[in-house]
């Protein structure tokens, strides 16, 4: 049950993330956050929570799309997937149960 919990964990996180990129994808051009510093830069200059602080509220070219798949966007697949991990696990953990 530990290992179930801390992979939905995971996939809650890896879920969420790719839902916030689909979220900055369907922005308006004159919404999408202004860009910023480099992660390389970040890493260097700043504690490791300020950097995913500033990584999750987006930039500019986070909105680009760069590529779909079945007409789907990228972030779309991956929130499919990590929902995948999510319903599979809780099926393990829910058989192994009884």
């Amino acid at each position: 049950r530990v290992w179930g919990g801390l992979v939905t964990l995971a996939g809650l996180a890896g879920a969420g993330v790719s839902l916030r990129q689909l979220w900055l994808q369907s922005l308006p051009a004159d919404q999408v956050p202004q860009c910023g510093p480099g992660l390389e830069f970040l890493m260097e200059s700043f504690p490791l929570w300020d950097v995913l602080s500033k990584v999750l509220k987006g930039s500019g070219e986070c909105a680009e799309i760069h590529g779909r798949f079945l007409g789907m966007t990228m972030p779309f697949w991956v929130a499919v997937f990590f929902a995948g991990v999510i319903v599979w696990t809780l099926w393990l953990v829910a058989r192994r149960r009884r």
